[in-house]
């Protein structure tokens, strides 16, 4: 052989990546992961040059998390982003970062994002245009990875701004896909901020392209928050159409995360329908997978439905036992998340016990959690109406005037914070109490104000299920206004107007108006 022909054999090559791009389209994480490893362990892997082996790494990592193996695809990206200072193709970095964000987000370590996010900033505003023209599409992930990132921090107007990105890039690619993505996650944005109508637009768009471009493993998710658009609007039967939907299409694909995700919302609505049973059913099935990926976070969301459920049932031993699981999960993470679901359970389950001293425990940990930063605002609104209940039984059995104006102050506080979170169904249900602590306190006409102004919220966003709790509402009062009229006349005390408004019913059913 001469010199020259073995300078040729070793001159780097390109991996060829095409077969190993179409099992990932096609959804054959599996075999694409196979295909990876079967190159990586050949004896020619070094002699391919950097960009590919980087390339070829970035498809194994998407694999991998696809598979649910998030913890494996986050250690080779943090291996192979050590040695890419000589890659010739500089966007590819940012393929490897928007890969370790979405492994983050899968794992629950949001923390561990922002030094990413910072690493892929200084990256970008260091690209030549041209390395931006080339690297358009690993752009558009990224933004859409960030916009996921300040979501989960509770920063949707910074999320909106990187997901509006995504989107714009996208497009003038023309990348189905991400355009498809970034329409989804607009959604969620306008979701968090109560525009029911305007999320489930974009929903539906974003749905249309999946379909239309055969992207089925990637609908499931704009099923699934279509399904938390009608179940928001009360429309439980549909929502788990479209729920029922998005898990047959996890479960096609091997999709972990999404098949417990859809799962515990299913089982969440099934508590809602009173079936007890297929609610423990799915919220445990929901619980195994979140807990096979590692997700602290996301397990504690089915813990927390679960306690609520054992609670429901009215079986403190079941709720106890998920409550120890949970704290051990705060214990492990010090995540805020999970602090404020394991003391919020913890509440709750005080506030259950026949004993006082136990409610007076119960009543300081709900007020603490009203006081503290707002984490997540609908659990928040969970302990104020909770403490909001323990306020009025209080003063059902000794008639302090003050903590009944301790009680009105709450209501008040859960209106205005509904309202400035855009949350409708929660600001109807507060005016819905307010309409009732209006007829207590003798506001004949102040309660009518407060149900025209539910129904009003409930006709303007499509929320049925509310403007069927208004009408039940209103009738019963107007059935009884003689009735109330005669009760002022008397001067009967705010014990007996208790009684007979049936306050407490209606404040266990707002409480199950949250949603969480």
């Amino acid at each position: 052989m001469t010199r020259s022909e073995r300078s040729k054999k070793i001159l780097p090559r390109h991996i060829d990546l095409a077969e190993i791009e179409k099992l990932f389209r096609e959804g054959e994480y599996q075999e694409a992961l196979a295909q990876c490893e079967l190159i990586q362990n050949n004896k020619e892997w070094t002699l391919y040059t950097l960009d590919s082996r980087v390339e070829l790494i970035y498809f194994k990592s998407l694999s991998l998390e696809n598979l649910g193996m998030y913890e494996n695809a986050y250690n080779i990206l943090t291996e192979t982003l050590k040695d890419t200072e000589t890659l010739e193709d500089r966007s590819l970095i940012l393929a490897l970062l928007s890969a370790q964000l979405q492994t983050l987000d899968r794992l629950g370590r949001i923390h561990e994002a922002t030094s990413v996010v910072e690493k892929g900033n200084e990256l970008i505003a260091s690209l030549t245009a041209e390395e931006i023209i080339k690297g358009a599409s690993w752009r558009a992930s990224y933004e859409n990875l960030v916009g996921n990132i300040f979501w989960l921090q509770g920063e949707l107007d910074h999320a909106s701004s990187h997901y509006q990105a995504s989107l714009k890039i996208s497009k003038e690619i023309g990348d189905a896909k991400g355009t498809a993505t970034a329409l989804n996650n607009m959604g969620i944005i306008h979701y968090h901020k109560g525009d029911l109508d305007t999320a489930l637009n974009f929903y539906q768009q974003s749905l249309e392209i999946y379909e239309a471009k055969g992207m089925y493993r990637d609908s499931g998710s704009a099923l699934g928050n279509i399904g938390v658009i009608y179940f928001q609007k009360g429309e439980l039967e549909k929502a788990l159409e479209f729920y029922q939907r998005s898990l047959n299409i996890a479960e096609e694909f091997h999709f972990t995360f999404g098949q417990a995700a859809t799962l515990t919302n299913m089982g969440w609505i099934f508590k809602n329908k009173n079936n007890h049973e297929k609610s423990n059913e799915y919220l445990d099935r929901g619980l195994v997978l979140f807990d096979s990926i590692g997700n602290d976070i996301f397990t504690a969301i089915p813990l927390f439905y679960l306690i609520l459920l054992a609670l429901d049932q009215h079986n403190l031993p079941q709720a106890k036992k998920h409550l120890s699981s949970l704290q051990k999960l705060h214990n492990r993470t010090s995540n805020k998340a999970i602090q404020l679901k394991s003391r919020l359970a913890e509440a709750l389950i005080l506030k259950q016990s026949s004993r006082m001293k136990n409610k007076a425990r119960a009543q300081v940990i709900l007020e603490e959690i009203i006081a503290d930063e707002v984490i997540e605002f609908e659990y928040t609104a969970l302990a104020m109406i909770h403490l909001c209940e323990l306020l009025v039984v209080e003063v059902a059995s000794f008639g302090d005037s003050e903590v009944w104006d301790e009680a009105r102050a709450l209501l008040d506080k859960l209106y205005s914070k509904a309202h400035e979170q855009n949350s409708f169904s929660l600001t109807g249900e507060s005016l819905l109490l307010k309409a009732k602590f209006a007829v207590i306190e003798g506001d004949l006409p102040g309660s009518y104000k407060y149900y025209e102004q539910a129904r009003e919220i409930a006709t303007d966003n499509l929320l049925t299920q509310l403007l069927r709790n208004v009408d039940e509402d209103q009738r019963m009062f107007e059935a009884e206004f003689s009735k109330w009229e005669n009760l002022i006349q008397r001067n009967v005390s705010i014990q007996q107007r208790i009684e007979q408004s049936r306050i407490e019913e209606y404040i266990i059913e707002a409480q199950k108006m949250v949603n969480l």
